[in-house]
């Protein structure tokens, strides 16, 4: 049976950095995909259960910023996924740019415009693959 993984990257050229999105695939195919497709020997461990994670590998040249959602459709409790997991991406992209998020003095507004350009940039390339 041939996998339905699919793979969709988001360019984020403001803060020169990017985001894969490696979907529809179980922990097996999403390490073997991504010690391949990322050139990295990196182990790393995902639990079972889980229907998605954000994962940071470091390869020879760079450091890729994976969001991997087990199973994914526009459906509410996947979308839930999404974003969860779309969250900690943009989190850790802030802190790696050294850019501070918090409620005071607006802080937040990067953070929710970067939400904001992951989701609906995956979102419209989703769509398309269809």
């Amino acid at each position: 049976m041939k996998s339905k993984l699919k793979h969709i990257e988001i360019n984020i050229p403001v803060f020169k950095s990017h985001l894969h999105y490696v979907f529809n695939c179980d922990c097996k195919e999403l390490i073997k995909y991504c010690h391949r497709k990322f050139d990295t020997d990196e182990d790393f461990e995902l639990l079972k259960d889980s229907n998605g994670a954000m994962l940071t590998l470091r390869s020879k040249d760079a450091v890729k910023r994976i969001v991997w959602l087990k199973k994914f459709d526009l459906s509410h409790e996947n979308l839930g996924v999404l974003v969860h997991e779309t969250t900690h991406a943009a989190i850790r992209i802030l802190e790696w740019k050294g850019i501070p998020y918090s409620a005071e003095n607006n802080q937040d507004e990067t953070f929710a415009y970067l939400m904001d350009y992951l989701i609906s940039n995956f979102i419209y390339r989703y769509k398309k693959m269809k």
